[in-house]
């Protein structure tokens, strides 16, 4: 029995020799890296918040100052190739585009904020093809203090709306629709 639970042992040993060694070599090519280091305060209820989406918007800075320019994240394989992964725009330390791709090259889909003293109160996401991905916006912005999040397929149909006080509170009704329109299914609130 001894000699058995040895050989399982060096057994199991091997096994996870050879998996970790295959494993290494797959996730350096996944890493990504980027050009500039900034830091943000991920604290406690440093996060912006509108609706259910948090936002880290406010807090990068670089050498203890805010950060006007553009930080690149780029995934980087063994040969030392990099393709852009995250392209980063900021002004005054306020995080105001960021651009994703994918391996190939291809751009996933911008993602533009807009701040009012320094709060973030509208936050709109595309799709590659250029139509909306997704907008929220902050009831400051709204006549009737409530703000509104918005979510489009990707041919431009509305996916679903639904309305947020102060409190973050959903208010009224969703109506969630398909891709050609039809109502999936309702909410209220």
């Amino acid at each position: 029995m001894a000699k058995l639970r040895g050989f399982l042992f060096i057994l199991s040993f091997f096994l996870l020799f050879l998996g970790c060694d295959s494993k290494s070599s797959q996730s350096r090519e996944d890493v990504v890296k980027a050009d500039i280091k900034l830091t943000t305060d991920r604290t406690l209820g440093s996060a912006q918040k509108i609706g259910w989406k948090s936002f880290y918007v406010q807090q990068y800075k670089r050498n203890g100052e805010n950060y006007t320019g553009e930080q690149i994240f780029h995934y980087q394989d063994d040969s030392g190739l990099k393709a852009p992964y995250l392209i980063r725009t900021f002004e005054n330390g306020l995080l105001i585009k960021e651009a994703a791709f994918r391996k190939n090259g291809k751009e996933i889909g911008p993602t533009e904020y807009e701040y009012r003293d320094a709060k973030v109160v509208k936050v709109t996401s595309y799709f590659a093809n250029g139509h909306k991905e997704s907008e929220v916006i902050h009831p400051s912005l709204a006549n009737d203090n409530l703000g509104i999040i918005k979510e489009w397929h990707e041919n431009g149909q509305l996916k679903f709306q639904v309305r947020i006080d102060d409190n973050n509170e959903y208010s009224g009704q969703m109506t969630l629709k398909d891709e050609e329109g039809n109502i999936v299914k309702q909410a209220g609130y």
